[in-house]
């Protein structure tokens, strides 16, 4: 039963996310960029709204790994080994784009862009690999785009104890 719900998922639900993404790019919205604690941020980078992101961890208190899962970062959920940091961007929307989206307002317009990761379908939702259930959307930006405004870097440990 769950192909006929990984069916509908797939085709029902990416018209869905592209529209979200869509309505919200105009907005100044506040994003997190997750990545392990020695690498530095230069070129197109995946983040996500931090907002939703939040909600999500306050609703389903994952652990370190489940959330590197949701997002992408990992495959597995099992906790990393390593460091990992919680990069947040406050940008206006105009300064995303939605990998996969061809509408001219949100194309990620640098080859390689544009093109979803191996985690991700259409319009930046990322299905993570073990459940095959959606997790978080990612949105792209370039570094330069999303630290014009400055940022704030903080242990991932803290961004999942709240505030």
């Amino acid at each position: 039963m769950w192909w006929l719900w990984l069916a509908w998922f797939s085709s029902a639900s990416a018209a869905d996310i592209c529209e979200d993404a869509i309505r919200s790019a105009n907005d100044t919205r506040s994003v997190v960029w997750i990545s392990g604690l020695s690498r530095r941020g230069w070129g197109w980078l995946s983040v996500t709204d931090a907002t939703l992101l939040r909600a999500w961890v306050e609703k389903e208190r994952p652990s370190t790994g489940r959330l590197l899962q949701h997002v992408g970062v990992r495959r597995v959920s099992r906790d990393p080994k390593r460091a990992y940091k919680v990069v947040v961007f406050d940008v206006p929307g105009s300064s995303l784009c939605v990998p996969g989206q061809v509408e001219p307002a949100v194309l990620c317009d640098v080859r390689g862009a544009n093109k979803p990761r191996t985690s991700e379908q259409e319009c930046g939702q990322i299905v993570v690999r073990e459940t095959k259930l959606p997790g978080a959307k990612m949105l792209r930006g370039r570094w330069e785009d999303l630290a014009a405004s400055g940022f704030c870097v903080l242990p991932l440990e803290r961004f999942l104890a709240g505030s």
